[in-house]
């Protein structure tokens, strides 16, 4: 497939049930993907520098087995925190953060938004002049706190979403959110003849396929579809033996890394080699600092799943791994056809 790694579109602002909203056709595969939006008047020139108001929209995955959902302005955010007594009078919170470049110690007040009732928004207004210094700080500040609360409360807590204001003018410069899966597949009655045909070895291998589909969260999506390569491994060594054994030689199609403009863009030296180098490149680079938790010489997080730049960069690498593993147990389960091996 043709990935892209950014697509244009345009699009005019609606009023919905009292909510602007604006609707755009996005590509299928950038479904079920994190992305940012950058958004732009036309005819109009965006004001540069800040200061910025970065507001974390709040979610958590188990909304989907509320009964009352609808009830539930997912939009604007929602939590399983209230406000404590302590907290009724309170207008702010001053959070503190040091400027490493000029040693400055400067001030980011956060407030919060609420339904009357949930917490749904943190707020935290960014002294940056720079859009994406805003957010890597504001969001390292908010991420301990939602660990800390998390932790401390015993209850979920996500960020569904972040939304980067200009703050002078109020304008919306950037949103960081998760395409939905929005594309509807027919239903057929080979589907269900495909199903039986599977082997009994790679029924596990689909397994996790589905799981890593199902997960929202780019480094566990990560993992389960790294799993998955793992698992194949040990399937294709046994098959080899019995083809072996039954006096055959083992042949494969070959897969290389697709050649389109998001692996060229992320991926570019490895763009037409065989499949097995990019497993071995993201091997080295994530899976293994994912998976054992790797610290750097500072004693800081590889990886961090809270940083912006490192959920983009899993989520471009899951794009190529998620098609290139669903090519390869095709591929594998014809040898298997090809070969009789159940």
């Amino acid at each position: 497939m043709d990935y892209k790694a950014e697509f244009e579109s345009e699009c005019k602002v609606q009023d919905k049930d009292g909510k602007k909203t604006v609707q755009m056709l996005v590509p299928v595969y950038f479904q079920g993907h994190t992305f940012a939006v950058d958004f732009s008047r036309p005819g109009t020139t965006r004001e540069e520098g800040g200061p910025y108001r970065v507001e974390f929209v709040l979610s958590s995955d188990f909304l989907i087995y509320r009964s009352d959902i609808k009830e539930i302005d997912l939009d604007q955010g929602h939590s399983n925190l209230e406000f404590g007594e302590s907290m009724a009078k309170v207008k702010l919170i001053s959070l503190h953060y040091l400027d490493t470049g000029s040693g400055q110690k400067k001030d980011a007040p956060l407030t919060f938004r609420t339904d009357g009732l949930h917490i749904q928004r943190f707020i935290v207004q960014m002294p940056e002049n720079g859009l994406d210094m805003a957010l890597r700080v504001s969001g390292k500040m908010v991420n301990q706190i939602l660990d800390a609360q998390s932790f401390q409360k015993q209850v979920p807590l996500q960020i569904r979403q972040i939304e980067i204001f200009h703050e002078p003018s109020g304008e919306l410069l950037r949103r960081y959110a998760t395409v939905p899966y929005t594309a509807n597949k027919d239903l057929d009655v080979h589907d269900f003849e495909f199903a039986t045909r599977i082997p009994k070895s790679l029924k596990p291998i689909l397994r996790i396929y589905r799981e890593a589909i199902n997960s929202s969260n780019p480094h566990y999506r990560f993992l389960c579809l790294y799993r998955m390569h793992e698992g194949l491994q040990k399937i294709q060594t046994r098959n080899n033996e019995e083809v072996v054994a039954k006096g055959n030689q083992p042949k494969r199609t070959r897969l290389r890394v697709p050649d389109n403009e998001l692996t060229k863009k992320y991926f570019q030296s490895l763009v037409g080699k065989k499949f097995n180098a990019f497993l071995d490149y993201v091997r080295t680079k994530y899976r293994i600092n994912i998976a054992h938790l790797n610290f750097d010489d500072f004693d800081r997080m590889l990886l961090d799943p809270s940083e912006v730049e490192n959920v983009h960069r899993i989520d471009c690498t899951n794009a190529v791994l998620e098609q290139m593993m669903r090519q390869s147990v095709i591929n594998e389960l014809s040898f298997m056809q090809e070969h009789g091996l159940q």
